[in-house]
């Protein structure tokens, strides 16, 4: 079994988002790529920075939604051993391409992940 076939074939299909002819290609890399390796990944990732912040995530309960969102920004910005997790997570989906592309774009890739992944967490955790 070849790995990269296979990886792309894990990945579900994400109907509602729209190709574009004006789509920039770090956009295009993002919908085609990084959407649905998190949507793949998604309970991977919530248990990964869950368990990387046991201790700290007692109070997250009970904050408000704009706290979460900020908590988890600081955290995945200050924290390096997280963020490399969260990261390892999504890279590790990528095929040789994918990650040939990403490290050519990697401050704006980085960047969209730890983004999209803020917002995942935020909304999906309890």
């Amino acid at each position: 079994m070849e790995r990269e076939p296979t990886i792309i074939q894990l990945r579900p299909n994400i109907e509602t988002i729209a190709e574009s002819a004006e789509s920039s290609v770090l956009e295009f890399f993002q919908n085609k790529t990084i959407r649905p390796i998190l949507k793949l990944q998604n309970q991977v990732l919530i248990e990964a920075f869950k368990g990387l912040n046991r201790q700290k995530a007692a109070t997250y309960s009970r904050m408000a939604d704009i706290q979460k969102r900020a908590w988890i920004r600081n955290v995945l910005s200050k924290d390096a051993i997280a963020r490399n997790v969260i990261l390892g997570i999504v890279l590790g989906m990528m095929t040789q391409e994918e990650l040939r592309f990403f490290f050519d774009h990697e401050k704006e890739c980085r960047q969209r992940i730890m983004d999209m992944v803020t917002e995942r967490l935020a909304s999906q955790m309890e």
